[in-house]
């Protein structure tokens, strides 16, 4: 079992908990409504909606966030753009190694530079055929 699926059993697993939470706190909210509707205690009924009404404002919020935890990388707007990051990324290393005969670049990051520029040139042959 992989671990994705494992989370994703998880998630799942809390997603009924909120669920049930929410329905069992509504539940009672709802008889400390009723009781101070058939007393006449109006500070119960107000209390009671007030409660009701933010524990469901909260949780689904929570909720929400937990949709957005769950795919970071998607394409939303609210997303981390990672092939914006990955570009930026590459152009900053590839200048920085373009830089002339810098003595600070390991030779590793040249032969990888010129690995990877090969790769590009055969690329951009394979697509102008």
């Amino acid at each position: 079992m992989n671990c994705y699926c494992l989370i994703s059993a998880l998630m799942q697993a809390w997603l009924l908990q909120v669920k049930l939470h929410l329905l069992l706190s509504v539940t009672a909210f709802g008889s400390i409504m009723g009781n101070g509707l058939q007393k006449h205690i109006w500070f119960d009924v107000f209390f009671g909606s007030v409660l009701s009404f933010s524990t469901n404002i909260v949780f689904e919020g929570l909720l929400e966030i937990h949709n957005q935890l769950m795919d970071p990388f998607g394409t939303d707007s609210q997303d981390f753009p990672r092939e914006m990051y990955l570009a930026n990324l590459w152009r900053t290393t590839h200048g920085f190694i373009l830089q002339g005969e810098n003595d600070n670049v390991p030779q590793v990051l040249r032969e990888m530079h010129e690995v990877v520029a090969d790769l590009e040139k055969s690329a951009t042959l394979k697509k102008d055929k």
